[in-house]
């Protein structure tokens, strides 16, 4: 499979790998537990030793882009991320079902989920979290004692401004 310059960063189309999508890690466990049957043992093909480079996006920073591409992370932008996919070890099922879709000429609801994601306010969303997380469960489940004290400070507020 030879690579394409004009295919961008990667030189890889998703066509001519095979299967309308690129090369992914799947956890070992496939094999171990006996979930796929080694049918055999052959070399790689120079073209599968170097896969395609794949993007990450910073949880915390959904602006923040990388591409990991021959074991280098570098900083990237959201345009150069475009058409990558995510940097991901995929479990067995969920390979199961992709290949299945695409057999199926359907979407992929495990590759719609690590696509790209941005959204304005995503930032403001996650520092709120994480503020509520900080403050513990008080503020985010009230219970019976919680409820208690709550009302006893509202009677103690009330009663100090007569």
């Amino acid at each position: 499979m030879p690579r394409n310059e004009s295919l961008g960063r990667s030189g890889y189309s998703a066509e001519a790998i095979g299967v309308g999508w690129q090369i992914v890690s799947v956890m070992n466990h496939a094999v171990t537990r006996g979930r796929w049957k080694v049918v055999g043992n052959a070399q790689l093909n120079e073209a599968l030793k170097n896969p395609p480079p794949r993007f990450m996006q910073d949880a915390l920073n959904p602006s923040s882009f990388s591409i990991y591409e021959k074991d280098v992370t570098s900083p990237a932008s959201k345009d150069e991320c475009i058409g990558l996919e995510r940097e991901a070890v995929w479990d067995p099922a969920h390979i199961e079902d992709r290949l299945r879709d695409h057999y199926l000429g359907q979407p992929n609801k495990w590759a719609e989920s690590l696509k790209i994601k941005y959204t304005k306010g995503f930032e403001r969303i996650v520092l709120r979290t994480l503020m509520l997380k900080s403050m513990g469960n008080r503020a985010l489940f009230p219970t019976r004692s919680n409820r208690r004290r709550n009302a006893a400070a509202r009677l103690q507020s009330a009663s100090g401004s007569i």
